[in-house]
């Protein structure tokens, strides 16, 4: 899921209200809640393939496909000025006496989940970073994109590109450290919000994309960086994720009303393909998996090119690549030997204080949702503590 490399231009405002809702596991310090975020930015008007069924949807990944390579830019007719406001569903969890409260951790999913990814109902002692941060100290945010899960469903082509999603995410920082994250949610009992010192933001796949395009554009919204699930290796793929469905034809009926250009794996067999490693894994999460996918759209899979591996040179706090062995979808299926950590920092992130890569043995590209996830999760925490965040 990670494409070419290219350049992209942004700009936004947040809406000052929320709507907090219950969280669902009350037992856990944590709540849900609806952000309108104001979108002011600028996306491409693609020429893009319709999809309107799943034979669509197979053209159009056959299309992305040869329009990746050589130049994307070439399918550019032009810009297109969003001005909306979107809802942006989120969780918020804070330990009441974590030793780092006051440092937040905002984590951004990947393609095919929503920010289920990160907090999965399946063994969570097992498989949820957000237990495992929680545990570590930390409060956390974790969210889900525009497009995904609870948030709001614009239009596939136009709207729900790589501008808009880096925009929200700089929002979702903006607000925490003005104190406004906690002020919007100051009437929830169940949680209380600290004033937040420092900000680690986090991603996985097209996650860390949108992350590290973050950092391009907005290089001080954040004191440090983790980007897994994403490398800039010499194995590079740019193949889409396997078996892109219309998401309203999908068996799943969370995605009936689903408009046109959403997609969405079609079985269980691809999203073991694209995210798991044979014999690190249980047949059980995988199951959870495919009950929980989540969709991707067609201007999000034709425009991420223009907002992959741009540098960020500006960007100076400590910058992390803590990646799957076996990933299918980065590193054409084996990462050890693919990447040069010299050549990442002088090419993307020059300034960062340090860029380090740590290669988890026998995952696959979901690394959540392996059985050795504690010990990918122990790897961040331990970089974190030990460059002061």
């Amino acid at each position: 899921m990670v494409p070419t490399v290219a350049t992209t231009l942004f700009l936004l405002a947040l809406a000052s209200s929320s709507t907090a809702i219950p969280c669902p596991t009350p037992q856990r310090p944590c709540v849900d809640f609806l952000i309108p975020v104001a979108v002011d930015t600028i996306n491409q008007e693609f020429e893009a393939p319709q999809v309107n069924s799943n034979a669509d949807a197979v053209n159009a990944i056959l299309s992305i496909e040869a329009w990746n390579a050589p130049n994307v830019t070439e399918r550019i007719k032009g810009d297109i000025h969003v001005q909306q406001t979107f809802s942006i569903s989120a969780r918020l969890c804070v330990p009441e006496n974590g030793k780092k409260k006051d440092t937040l951790q905002i984590a951004t999913h990947g393609g095919g989940f929503s920010k289920s990814y990160w907090d999965p109902e399946v063994k969570p002692e097992k498989y949820s970073y957000v237990d495992a941060a929680l545990n570590a100290g930390y409060s956390i945010l974790i969210y889900d994109r525009l497009g995904t899960g609870q948030s709001e469903k614009p239009d596939a082509y136009s709207i729900v590109q790589g501008p808009p999603q880096i925009e929200i995410l700089n929002q979702l920082t903006v607000l925490a450290r003005s104190g406004k994250l906690g002020s919007s949610l100051s009437k929830n009992q169940h949680l209380t919000v600290p004033n937040f010192k420092k900000i680690v933001v986090i991603g996985h796949s097209i996650g860390s994309i949108i992350t590290s395009g973050l950092l391009t554009r907005h290089p001080s919204a954040a004191d440090g960086a983790v980007l897994t699930g994403f490398l800039l290796s010499s194995e590079r793929v740019t193949t889409p994720p396997r078996g892109l469905g219309l998401a309203r034809s999908s068996e799943n009926k969370r995605f009936n009303k689903y408009p046109n250009g959403y997609v969405v794996q079609g079985s269980q067999n691809d999203i073991q393909h694209d995210f798991f490693r044979e014999g690190n894994f249980e047949l059980d999460v995988l199951a959870y998996a495919e009950s929980v996918k989540d969709t991707n759209t067609v201007g999000e899979l034709i425009g991420l090119p223009l907002i992959t591996a741009v540098p960020a040179a500006e960007y100076s706090g400590p910058l992390f690549f803590p990646n799957a062995e076996y990933d299918s979808q980065i590193c054409g299926g084996y990462c050890e030997g693919t990447y040069n950590v010299d050549v990442m920092k002088t090419s993307l992130y020059p300034k960062a204080k340090q860029v380090q890569v740590n290669i988890q043995p026998g995952s696959g590209h979901g690394l959540t949702l392996h059985t050795n996830a504690t010990g990918h999760f122990k790897v961040i925490m331990n970089y974190l503590d030990d460059n002061g965040l």
